[in-house]
């Protein structure tokens, strides 16, 4: 066998154990650093006068001089003014839903920045205090069907499990309707 032929094989065989070492350090440092994220957010129900006061800040004219602001701050059988019910998404402490966290001023009504990284669970605890359904969607984080909160899927998923597809079809007519 040539020498360099060799050389070259056993300079491979030690790159291809470095390869593996940094991989596997890597590997174990990722792992290390993951954490479980939780986070108590509850829908509670507000006003929010989308034009207070009497002047348009945009302009400085009174809104009863501006003919097109008029019509839809007015309240009346077709319109319902410039006051409107919102929901806002509020971070808690803990699951007694009785310490708001403070949040930056310039997120205004917006709700929690939810933050995690690669590797990383986040469990979300939402209670709904306002008068109608609601739910949230996090976006870039993957999630399966039976957790991604739907009533449908959680009536569904034991019924299913039992082979009791026409019960849980009723449901979720139920649910949808």
């Amino acid at each position: 066998m040539c020498p360099s032929f060799h050389i070259f094989h056993k300079v491979h065989e030690l790159k291809m154990k470095l390869f593996f070492l940094n991989f596997m350090l890597f590997s174990c440092c990722c792992q290390t650093g993951a954490v479980t994220r939780e986070y108590y957010i509850g829908i509670i129900e507000t006003t929010w006068n989308y034009a207070p006061g009497n002047t348009n800040i945009i302009s400085g004219q009174l809104f009863a001089e501006e003919e097109q602001a008029e019509v839809f701050l007015k309240k009346g059988p077709h319109r319902i003014g410039s006051i409107y019910k919102k929901a806002i998404y509020t971070q808690y402490t803990n699951s007694l839903y009785d310490v708001i966290v403070e949040k930056p001023s310039w997120l205004g009504l917006l709700g929690p920045v939810i933050k995690g990284e690669v590797g990383d669970s986040i469990i979300i605890h939402l209670k709904n205090f306002a008068s109608r359904s609601y739910t949230l969607h996090p976006h870039g984080v993957r999630y399966t069907k039976e957790n991604e909160g739907k009533l449908e899927s959680v009536l569904c998923q034991n019924l299913s499990e039992v082979n009791h597809s026409s019960e849980c079809d009723r449901l979720k007519g139920q649910v949808l309707n």
